[in-house]
């Protein structure tokens, strides 16, 4: 794939409240296609939750 000359706007937010910050859990909630992401701790811990698809 052809990289563009920027990163996108969704990259530079993630970019922007992740930098610096390790993971701390990774879980599955039941036997879905679900991963939920924890970085940071406290009050600074964000989640990024992610859905995998069969062909995306």
């Amino acid at each position: 794939r052809d990289k563009e000359g920027t990163p996108s706007g969704f990259t530079m937010k993630l970019r922007k409240h992740l930098k610096g910050k390790r993971i701390e859990q990774l879980l599955q909630p039941g036997a879905d296609r679900v991963l939920v992401v924890a970085c940071g701790s406290g009050e600074a811990r964000h989640h990024l939750i992610v859905e995998l698809y069969d062909k995306g």
